[in-house]
């Protein structure tokens, strides 16, 4: 692109002039001059100050050679303008005022002393002339390249905190998952495994029970930790159990003399399923600490709806923690699950027992 402007001012002005001169050698001198002039400009996209100040040179030589001059000067066309526009345009206003300046008063003062000298040629101002609008319109639209190249830089930032932002979110849904998935299973297979091997001689039917769950909880276990990997790999919708699967979970065969009471009196289609997703994982982890911890024998599960907010209680008559926290991950991930459609999670020991409480906008 600035090499073709370069040809066309090169044909517009130097051409007619090596055409108009009288002789060879004033012919080769117009087109020297004005291809000296106009070729600088080639370089003004990346090197403006170089390039201004090769024009300039050329312009100043030619001046002091008394070489023929166009009203454009030099027969070198507009390349001045070219030069001190791009010069604008590239460097900050106010260094590309002071260079622009210097070259446009350099030329022009060396033409008026010149034209006083020669004064049968028409030597002028015009390359001040040509400078001012040049340098005007090189400066807005360098401004304007400035503001559009802010304004990318930062919608590529807002992208990147953005993506930086998904990727964490996602990190830390599929770390909820794969805790909630995992620790529920290992703590039943652990359990139960631990009651098989001391019954296994004088109780095998109890052994053969125990062993059944664990075949059961190992299944359901491998499953979910497939279908999770396989949101990953995929990007199919994630696992996302519903209050509908509570009760097959309270069904389950606790270890030991344990027993879930479950009473759900909300309507499942008024529900959002995210919301009945979080319901689930909070009574999921807080029975999994009951039967790992408090050594509770009877846990009660109890979902409502009240004024648009679903409250989900789980209290057992274990013997909670000594300062009144879950141990472990699990409180902190119920708590963030919680948080994240706006609700609170409370926990702690209360007599006779312990208690997790949450509220969450239905």
């Amino acid at each position: 692109m600035d090499s073709t402007v370069a040809v066309i001012c090169f044909a517009w002005c130097t051409g007619p002039e090596i055409a108009r001169s009288p002789t060879e050698s004033s012919a080769w001198a117009a087109g020297l001059v004005g291809a000296a002039a106009i070729a600088p400009t080639v370089l003004c996209r990346r090197f403006p100050v170089l390039a201004l100040g090769c024009v300039s040179a050329v312009l100043i030589l030619a001046e002091l050679a008394d070489l023929r001059f166009t009203w454009l000067v030099s027969n070198a066309g507009p390349a001045f303008g070219i030069a001190v526009g791009w010069a604008a345009y590239r460097l900050p206003w106010r260094a590309s005022l002071i260079v622009c300046a210097v070259a446009a008063i350099g030329v022009s003062a060396v033409g008026f002393a010149v034209w006083t000298t020669y004064s049968e040629h028409d030597q002028d101002a015009v390359q001040l002339i040509i400078a001012i609008p040049a340098w005007l319109l090189g400066t807005l639209l360098g401004r304007e390249g400035s503001h559009r190249s802010r304004h990318l830089a930062e919608q590529l930032e807002i992208e990147a905190q953005k993506e930086a932002r998904i990727r964490a979110e996602e990190r830390l849904r599929v770390s909820r998952e794969i805790h909630d998935v995992v620790s529920h299973s290992l703590s039943m297979i652990a359990l139960r495994s631990g009651v098989a091997r001391m019954v296994i001689d004088h109780d095998p039917d109890e052994a053969r029970t125990a062993l059944s769950t664990i075949e059961e909880s190992s299944r359901r276990s491998l499953d979910d930790v497939r279908r999770v990997l396989g949101t990953i790999r995929d990007a199919s919708p994630p696992l996302c159990p519903r209050l509908s699967d509570l009760e097959p979970l309270v069904a389950t065969h606790w270890p030991g003399a344990l027993r879930v009471s479950l009473d759900d009196r909300t309507d499942h289609t008024e529900v959002d399923p995210q919301v009945q997703t979080t319901v689930y994982r909070i009574v999921q982890e807080a029975l999994t600490n009951a039967v790992r911890h408090s050594r509770a024998a009877n846990v009660n599960v109890e979902i409502a709806v009240v004024r648009g907010e679903l409250t989900v209680r789980i209290t057992d008559d274990g013997a909670g923690t000594g300062d009144g926290t879950a141990p472990g991950l699990g409180l902190t991930g119920m708590r963030e699950r919680v948080a994240t459609h706006g609700g609170a999670l409370t926990a702690g020991n209360i007599d006779g027992g312990y208690r997790i409480e949450a509220v969450i906008p239905s």
